[in-house]
This record gives structure tokens, C-alpha cells and sequence, in this order.
């Protein structure tokens, strides 16, 4: 049994052989249930087969030092409520805590919450960069001090405007440029890149 550096082998039992980065993936903290932090865009498309279906996007963020899940929709209706409630229930087994132990299941369901401070969009086309945006800035907080990111959430509406949407529309649309035309010179070299 060998425990060096490198992805050397770590342990061989029977037909079974665990390298160093298998064991460190086991490890963690690689595992949906070890983070503090999980964003999943939420779409109304019910139809899983067709890509691109569905008119509306929102966010879906389990929170763990909370426990719960918080619902960034930019809609003012809210309409993505129902979708986001049931990508919650079924994402919940995924990121709940796994208790002390002990074999009993008794680890308690995350919550689930609409996020009042959710910044609205001005008009019926913009609902993915608010996703972008919103994702954005959770991540940012998140990574800076972790637990008190509900604290910091009434500054959303200040900080997700109209012009930050643009910004961000065109944030995306420049990095689309650049990524295809860089597809298109490793193509015209010869490079695959």
C-alpha cells in the first residue's frame, strides 16, 4: 500500500485498486452536500427533451449555513415559484445534512424561501442575465465571508439595476465574440484549441 504524493496507488484489494486522487475525491469537498453554496438556474420548461424550450429563467440558491433554499425570481409576477419549488424537493436529498449518523434518515428537509429582495426586471427579456447577475453576486459574498450572505441580500435590488442587466447582456455577448472567434482561427490554422 502505497500513500505517496502523485496518483500512485493507494490501496489494492482484490480487483480493486483506489488511486491517491480517488481517495481524495472521497475526501471532499467535491460532494454537492459539502457546500455551503449551490446555484441552479431554474427554467419553466416542462419538456426536458426540447432544448431551448421555456420562456423564463430564475435562480434556485440552497443556502447552507441557513438551511434553506432561496428563490431569486426577476419576474415580477414570480412566475417560475412552482418550477423552482420543484427543483427543491428534488434537489433536497443532494445538499440536505446528513445528521450525526446513526443510520436513521433523520436529517431535516431544507426550507424553502421567495426572495423578497430579488431584483425585477424592467422588461420580458431579460430574466437570464438577472440569473447571471444575481449568481454572480452570491458567489462573490459567499466566497468573501461565507454565512452572512442573508444579511446582504436587501442590497440586491441597488446593485442588480437595468444598466447592470446591459452591462451584463453585453459582458456575455463580448465573451461569445471572443470564444468563436477564437474557434475560428484555431479552424483556419489547422489547431484544434
Amino acid at each position: 500500500m502505497s500513500r505517496g504524493r502523485g496518483d500512485g496507488r493507494y490501496l489494492s484489494y482484490g480487483d480493486v485498486l483506489l488511486r491517491n486522487s480517488d481517495v481524495a475525491l472521497l475526501e471532499g469537498p467535491y460532494w454537492l452536500n459539502d457546500q455551503g453554496l449551490v446555484l441552479l438556474p431554474v427554467s419553466d420548461n416542462t419538456d426536458v427533451d426540447a432544448a431551448g424550450g421555456g420562456s423564463h429563467w430564475s435562480l434556485l440558491a440552497f443556502h447552507r449555513p441557513s438551511g434553506s433554499f432561496l428563490h431569486f425570481d426577476s419576474s415580477p409576477g414570480g412566475g417560475n415559484a412552482r418550477h423552482a419549488r420543484q427543483l427543491a424537493g428534488a434537489a433536497s436529498p443532494l445538499v440536505r445534512d446528513r445528521g450525526n449518523g446513526g443510520g436513521g434518515g433523520g436529517a431535516r428537509l431544507p426550507a424553502f424561501e421567495e426572495c423578497r429582495h430579488a431584483p425585477r426586471q424592467a422588461n420580458g427579456h431579460d430574466c437570464g442575465v438577472y440569473v447571471l447577475a444575481v449568481a454572480e453576486l452570491l458567489l462573490r459574498w459567499h466566497a468573501a465571508d461565507g454565512a452572512p450572505l442573508r444579511e446582504r441580500l436587501e442590497q440586491l435590488p441597488a446593485l442588480v439595476t437595468p444598466a447592470a442587466a446591459a452591462a451584463k447582456r453585453a459582458e456575455v455577448l463580448a465573451v461569445a465574440r471572443q470564444l468563436a472567434a477564437a474557434e475560428a482561427e484555431a479552424a483556419g490554422s489547422g489547431g484544434r484549441g
